[in-house]
C-alpha cells in the first residue's frame, strides 16, 4: 500500500509539473536577456502564482500580512512596468473625448466619456532624492519617471525586509 501511494505521488507530482511547464511558457518565451523589464514580469507573474496559492490553500493561519504584501508588491510592478490604469490615460490624453462648447463666453460640457481617469498625483518635494539637480518643475514625462523610481524603490524595500517573512 505504501509503494503504490509513492508511485501515486510522482505520478501526480509529474503532471503538476507539465501543467506548471504550460503555465510559464508565455512568460519565459517572451523573455530576453537585455532588459530588466522581463525580470520584472517574471517575479510579478510569480507572486501574483503565489498570491493565488496563499488565498485558495491558507497555508498558515496569520497570513493576512503577507498577501497584503504580495499584492502593494503587484501593485508596484504595475507601475513600474507601466501596466497600471492610471498611467494609460495620464497626461494630455486623459481628456480626449470630451464634447464641450462655449455658450456666452463660457465653457459648457456636453458629454464626457464613460472611462476617464485622471492624472496620479506625484509628490515633486522630495524629487531631489531621486534625481539629484533637476531642475524640471513637473512636466509629464519627468512625473512618470519619478513615480516610476519611487515605486521602485519601495518594491525593493518591501522585498528586502518582508519577504522572507511572507512564508514563516
Amino acid at each position: 500500500m505504501k509503494q503504490f501511494k509513492k508511485i501515486y505521488r510522482r505520478v501526480k507530482r509529474f503532471f503538476r509539473n507539465i501543467q506548471r511547464l504550460f503555465q510559464w511558457a508565455p512568460v519565459i518565451w517572451n523573455n530576453a536577456d537585455w532588459d530588466y523589464e522581463y525580470l520584472l514580469r517574471i517575479e510579478r507573474y510569480k507572486l501574483s502564482r503565489m498570491l493565488k496559492s496563499l488565498s485558495r490553500d491558507g497555508v498558515w493561519a496569520d497570513q493576512t500580512y503577507s498577501t497584503r504584501d504580495i499584492r502593494i508588491c503587484i501593485g508596484l510592478l504595475d507601475i513600474i512596468l507601466e501596466e497600471d490604469k492610471p498611467h494609460r490615460t495620464y497626461g494630455e490624453t486623459a481628456f480626449f473625448g470630451w464634447k464641450m462648447t462655449t455658450r456666452n463666453g463660457k465653457l459648457v460640457i456636453l458629454e464626457r466619456p464613460e472611462n476617464v481617469a485622471y492624472p496620479v498625483h506625484v509628490n515633486l518635494r522630495n524629487k531631489d532624492r531621486f534625481f539629484p539637480g533637476s531642475v524640471d518643475n513637473g512636466t509629464s514625462p519627468f512625473k512618470d519617471r519619478l513615480r516610476q523610481e519611487k515605486a521602485m524603490r519601495l518594491y525593493n524595500l518591501i522585498r528586502a525586509y518582508n519577504m522572507t517573512g511572507w512564508f514563516d
